[in-house]
C-alpha cells in the first residue's frame, strides 16, 4: 500500500502524520497505531491494535490479496487531509 503525507521528514513529523492518517482511516485512536520497522526509512511496517487484518484492509479500502514476489500490484493511495 502506498501512502503519502505532506509533513516533512524532520523530527518524526512525517511518521506522526502517517500514524494519524492510518488511525483516522481505520477508526482507531492514534496511540493504537505504531511503527514497528522503518522509523527512518521510506518503507515502514505498522501495527494497528484492536483490528484484525481483514478489518484493517476493509477500513483502508485495500484488497485482501498480495502480489507474488517480483510482481507489481496497483498501490492504494491516500493523502493526508
Amino acid at each position: 500500500m502506498l501512502v503519502r503525507v505532506t509533513a516533512p521528514a524532520l523530527g518524526g513529523r512525517a511518521n506522526d502524520a502517517l500514524c494519524r492518517l492510518i488511525a483516522k482511516r481505520a477508526g482507531v485512536g492514534v496511540r493504537r497505531v505504531s511503527i514497528l520497522r522503518g522509523m527512518r526509512a521510506r518503507e515502514k511496517v505498522l501495527r494497528v491494535e484492536g483490528l484484525t487484518s481483514a478489518e484493517l484492509r476493509r477500513a483502508l479500502g485495500a484488497s485482501g490479496t498480495t502480489a507474488a514476489p517480483g510482481a507489481t500490484a496497483a498501490p492504494r493511495r491516500f493523502r493526508q487531509n
